[in-house]
Parts: structure tokens; sequence; C-alpha cells
């Protein structure tokens, strides 16, 4: 099993390094060129977000399970499922224009949202589709189609910016997204024919009521979660005079943020299903806990420390606008020129050094509540994602006024760290996981290291070389210390 997700997780990896970056490289120059349309434009997305769990009531958590631990009920469940889904689609759509008639919304922002409404249901079905693969066990499939939605979205945004004198507007943004999504879920339904076999829709009633029911606590994991992960933007506007301005601060960061926790996300996507196998066999999980949580989570940790230390410098690459216009090789230098938008982009960096501090207990979700999840332990997750989210809710009421964009950032990472901790705590107690004082005090010996050798070689060498040395520090310490065994790396991917 070590060797399986060992194979897949650097697959993963290799296709996501390759075009991730691209398609957050379409989405900054669209930040760049839009201003405060964005802002508008984010917290409207965010409430699209919000409402998701209508879309998909944890049906596809339910089914991942479910036909991981039994690739029998793959064609009684699909197809009963895509016709329940159909429904919950309106449901949804539904859902997102009375609430917005609520909010009081005019027409160009109930336009965008119905428009975001529908890539959230394209993006929904994508992921039931994949849950699927998955569940059956075709991981290099879901690697695969884990990036052809943002590789036809880059490509087409990328495409206006070098290549057209089009100018950048938010409903071409959408359009794009509408784009690569369809594409992508096209594409996967071949596939889970294709190694499915076709299954024709069924109505069932007493079969939806009785999978609605056991999906629910799946749903509300998803709904609490997506609310203190996503309400920061709407109480921003609501509480705020100058709320939109604040957003668009803010989405500097949490764009970031969430392409970096994509692919946090992408190993929870192949951890779930191999979880469920192994605990329904009563197999050992430790190993594969231990295996997936150092590959994960120390790697994250470089990564947020990285954009503590360089967060001026990255904000001032991805969003300052100099006084002459300079080419991306030409940012990576630019000290000596005077930048236009200052005060914009030192309170960003702010929030960006603050914010990115959040995907360091988002990692820990992913591995620990991931392993919650496939042994059905709805009910901790859910009172724990309550916690998190009356905590988000105090904090941002307490902070946003006082702080703005930097006091939601602080709530989003104080949030995250109550729920990392509260999983951690149940997954060792349940599954007995030995604590290892020594691993930890190497695994926090390597964050000081890094935190106090990036600042050195910062302040001693330009950005980019700074920035080089610090991830080859960081390298090194993962397997000098023994955080990951290298040896033990391979001698998982080369058994057979």
């Amino acid at each position: 099993m070590k060797k399986r997700f060992l194979v897949n997780f650097f697959l993963l990896f290799f296709v996501n390094i390759l075009v991730k970056p691209a398609w957050l490289f379409a989405d900054l120059l669209v930040q760049r060129s839009t201003g405060q349309e964005y802002g508008q434009y984010f917290i409207l997305f965010n409430l699209s977000v919000m409402l998701n769990m209508l879309l998909d009531f944890g049906i596809s958590n339910f089914n991942n399970r479910k036909v991981a631990g039994n690739t029998r009920h793959f064609k009684g469940y699909f197809s009963r499922v895509i016709t329940i889904r159909f429904g919950l689609a309106l449901s949804y759509l539904l859902a997102l224009v009375v609430t917005a008639f609520f909010l009081s919304y005019d027409g160009i922002q109930i336009k965008i949202l119905i428009f975001l409404g529908v890539n959230q249901v394209l993006l929904a079905t994508l992921i039931y589709f994949r849950s699927n693969l998955t569940a059956l066990g075709h991981f290099k499939f879901d690697s695969f189609l884990s990036v052809v939605d943002r590789l036809v979205m880059a490509s087409l945004v990328l495409g206006v910016f070098f290549f057209t004198s089009d100018q950048f507007t938010i409903f071409f943004f959408i359009e794009a997204q509408f784009i690569g999504y369809l594409c992508a879920v096209l594409l996967s339904f071949f596939l889970v024919v294709l190694k499915g076999g076709f299954v024709k829709p069924q109505w069932n009633f007493k079969f939806n009521m009785v999978l609605l029911k056991k999906s629910y606590p799946y749903a509300l994991i998803v709904a609490l979660m997506s609310a203190y992960s996503y309400s920061d933007s709407l109480m921003l506007d609501q509480m705020l005079e100058n709320g939109i301005w604040e957003n668009m601060i803010y989405a500097h960061s949490f764009r970031v943020l969430m392409a970096s926790n994509n692919y946090a996300y992408l190993i929870a996507v192949l951890l779930l299903p191999m979880f469920s196998k192994m605990i329904k066999k009563k197999q050992d999980v430790r190993p594969l806990l231990r295996l997936s949580g150092s590959l994960l989570i120390f790697g994250i940790c470089c990564l947020a420390v990285m954009c503590k230390v360089f967060s001026q410098e990255l904000i001032n690459l991805l969003y300052a606008h100099y006084e002459v216009k300079l080419n991306l090789a030409e940012r990576l230098s630019a000290d000596g020129l005077r930048i236009i938008n200052e005060e914009e982009v030192v309170y960003s960096a702010r929030v960006f050094a603050c914010l990115l501090l959040g995907i360091v207990p988002m990692s820990f979700n992913y591995v620990y509540g991931v392993l919650l999840t496939a042994g059905g332990k709805m009910k901790v997750l859910n009172v724990l994602a309550l916690v998190a989210l009356t905590a988000n809710l105090v904090l941002n009421s307490i902070l946003i006024p006082t702080k703005g964009a930097l006091g939601a950032a602080l709530a989003s990472v104080i949030t995250q760290g109550i729920c990392a901790l509260g999983q951690c705590y149940y997954c060792y107690k349940v599954h007995h996981i030995d604590f290892s004082v020594k691993h930890f005090l190497k695994f926090i010996g390597a964050i000081i290291f890094l935190y106090f050798g990036g600042n050195f070689v910062k302040n001693e060498w330009e950005f980019i070389h700074a920035l080089g040395a610090y991830m080859l520090f960081a390298l090194v310490l993962i397997f000098s210390l023994k955080l990951v065994s290298w040896k033990a790396v391979k001698v998982h991917l080369l058994k057979k």
C-alpha cells in the first residue's frame, strides 16, 4: 500500500507542478488587470463555494469510502447517484439566487453569481466522477484529470494575454473556467464509463432517501468547513465600508493559499480510498500515516516559512506596479525602482505572511482528517468543525473591524489550528500512535533553522539567489535529519 501511495504521490506532484503554476500565473494576470473588480468577484466566488454543500451533500466522500471498500458497489451506486445529483444541482442554483436577493445584490452581481454557480455544479460533478475512479483504484487517470481543467483554463487566459489585444474582464475569466470544467467533466465521464462500464441512470426514491441520510454527516462537515474557510470575505464585505478593497488585498494571499492547498488536497484524494481499504481489512494504518505525514507536512511547513520570510519580496513580484513597466525577469531584481502602489503591497505582504501560515494546520487536516473520514468518525469531525466555525465567527467579529484583512487572516490561522489539533489528538488516541519526541524536536529544529537561515540569506543576497538557497537548505534538511527517509522511499518504490 505504501508503494502504491508513493508512486501516485510522485505522479500527482509531477503533473500538478507542471500545470498548476501556469493557472496561478493566469489568475494573477486577471487580478492585476481587474483590480477591485476582482475583489467583487472574490466575494461572490466564496459565496458560491459556501453553498457548495447542497451540490454534493457529502455523496462523493461517502461514495469513495463505500466503493473503495467493495468495488462491486460501483454500478449500483453510480446509476442512482447520478440522478440525485441533478436534483441537488437545481436546489443549489435556486438557493444561490435566493441568497443573492437576500443580500440585496444587483443585476450584474446576480448574473456573475449564477455563472459561478454553474461552474461549481461542473466542478462538483468532476469531483464525483474522479471519486469513482480513485475508489476503483485508477489513480493514474485521476492524476491526469486533476490538471485537465486548469490546463484548459490557463491556455485560454494566457492565450488572450500573449496573443491578442483583448482586455481581461471578469466575465471572460468565468467563461474560461466554464470551458475548462466542461472539458474535464466530459473526459472524466468517458473514463468512468470505460473503466466501470456504462450504467443506465435510475431513479429510486427509497434508495435516495437512505443515501442522503447516510451521507448527511459528510455533507455537514463540508458545510461547516466551507463556512469557516470562506466566510471571511463575506464578513469583510458586510462589516467594512471599504470591504471590496479589503477583499482585493485578502484575495492576493488567499488565492496563493488555495493554490498551495490544492497539492495537499491531492494527497488526501489518494489517502482516503487507501485508508478506507486498510481499515476495512483491519490493517495497521500507522506506517502509511507516518509516511504520508512526513512527506506532506514537512514540505508544507517549508513552504509556509518561505512565504513568511520572503513575504514582501513575493508580493512585490506578484502584485507591485512599478513606475516603469517590467517583464518577469526584470521584476525579480527591481529593488531600485519606485513602486506606485507601495501602501497596497506593504499591507498585502503582512496579510500574506500571516495567512500562508494556515497551510500548515490545513496539511494536518488532509492527513489526520482523512484518516478519521476513512474510519467513519464523522461525529468527531463535525464537532471539531462546529467548534472551529464558532471560533472563526467570534474572532472575525473582533478582529475585522480593527484590523481588516489582516484580522481575517489571523482568525483563519487560529481556526485551522484548532481543527488540526483536535484531529491529531483523536487519531493518536484511537489508533494508538506513539509520539516520537526525538522526531518532533528534529522537526521543530529544522523549521527554526530554516526561518533564521532564510532571513540571513535574504539580507545577504539578491532575492532570486536567496530564494534558491532557501529551497536547497530545505531539501537537504528533509533527508539529512531523516524527517523523510530517502532509503524508506526507495525501498517502497522498488518493492514488488
